[in-house]
């Protein structure tokens, strides 16, 4: 019996095609049911996993997405943001600086906040954000933040959620056992693979992923690819 199978892990995961629709097509503009009433127990991670200027969209994609959730009161340091970053000041783009999701021109680029960007875009770093990697953490890196103390392993009290014991005088949020992680890839990719530009992640490798967030207690997970919202029972 595989891990999936010892952890009666009910997943199943739809591959991005050449093009991501925007959110608004599906209504995830709209608080729903897919996030939990308290905002701070909702994790986001929003990659664009192509660059240069004919991707244009990937990039605005995810810039637009940060701004569905922000507004939707996801608090900023729930949010991880993978972009390569190379369209704002493209020496192609005619308005510099900006980038539009769609034809009305609201710039959706001022005030995303970009955790991963250029070459650090990669399928080794998404996994680690998942698996709240260590060393990323101690480089001053977002992750998905584990609610265990590293040190002692014991479980940190409500009143103390927002205190990184691995980081003295940091803070940041800690991903509990009834929080949600919703994941949004906008890029390249075929039938069990998606393309970090270069690299290549196989369905194999991100049910692995999930099977390890699965047994570190996070409950519930999102995904959105080619427009369409399907939930990840765990």
């Amino acid at each position: 019996m595989n891990m999936l199978s010892r952890c009666s892990l009910l997943i199943a995961f739809l591959f991005c095609i050449d093009h991501v629709a925007c959110l608004e097509a599906i209504g995830v503009h709209k608080w729903s049911s897919i996030f939990n009433n308290n905002p701070s127990k909702n994790w986001v991670v929003l990659v664009a996993g192509s660059n240069t200027w004919e991707n244009y969209r990937h990039q605005a994609d995810v810039y637009h997405a940060y701004r569905v959730v922000r507004a939707n009161k996801v608090p900023a340091e729930n949010v991880i943001t993978f972009a390569y970053d190379d369209i704002a000041n493209n020496p192609k783009n005619p308005f510099k600086g900006k980038v539009f999701h769609e034809y009305e021109h609201e710039d959706v680029y001022n005030g995303v906040v970009i955790d991963y960007r250029g070459k650090d875009v990669t399928r080794d770093n998404f996994v680690k954000v998942l698996k709240a990697d260590k060393q990323l953490e101690a480089n001053n890196k977002k992750v998905l933040k584990s609610p265990y103390n590293s040190f002692t392993d014991s479980r940190i009290d409500t009143q103390d959620r927002g205190y990184c014991p691995s980081l003295p005088g940091r803070f940041c949020s800690f991903r509990g056992p009834n929080d949600n992680v919703f994941i949004f890839f906008s890029g390249h990719g075929a039938t069990s693979v998606i393309a970090f530009q270069e690299e290549y992640m196989y369905a194999m490798e991100l049910n692995d992923t999930l099977a390890y967030m699965y047994s570190k207690n996070v409950q519930q997970f999102g995904a959105v690819c080619g427009g369409l919202l399907l939930w990840l029972y765990v």
